[in-house]
């Protein structure tokens, strides 16, 4: 029980992370909070025109999957979570000796690693410190 607690708490806590860190940055870098809503908008309308007959409300599955089609809304999350990831990395355990940029790492040493070492390289993404959530939309 208490595993399940805290998973859920877990997922509240990254989502609640997740949204005020898009605001945040929807906000800082200028972007309209219109586009996003524009977008939700037309979603909904698709999903009112496929919406079942009344006698089959209890099955929406279709009529809601207007909802997964949202580019623009799926870039700016995308983007918030490259540049504000919600957990500070993954600690592993090294399993046997390893190099690593010159040190010896020993086995049963704790590892960190950390999203926003590869989230903000320029080897990766153009202008890495900007957010661009068109960066993610399929052209």
């Amino acid at each position: 029980a208490t595993a399940m607690v805290l998973f859920v708490w877990g997922a509240y806590v990254e989502t609640a992370s997740l949204m005020i860190n898009a605001m945040a940055l929807m906000d800082k870098h200028e972007i309209p909070v219109d586009r996003v809503y524009s977008e939700y908008q037309m979603a909904k309308a698709a999903a009112q025109q496929q919406e079942p007959e009344e006698n089959n409300k209890n099955n929406r599955t279709e009529s809601y999957a207007s909802f997964w089609n949202l580019p623009y809304t799926t870039g700016i999350l995308r983007e918030t979570l490259r540049l504000e990831p919600p957990g500070a990395g993954v600690q592993r355990y090294s399993e046997q000796d390893f190099p690593l940029a010159g040190y010896r790492i020993p086995a049963g040493m704790p590892v960190v690693m950390d999203p926003r070492l590869g989230n903000t390289d320029p080897n990766l993404f153009k202008e890495p410190q900007q957010f661009q959530p068109l960066r993610w939309v399929p052209k």
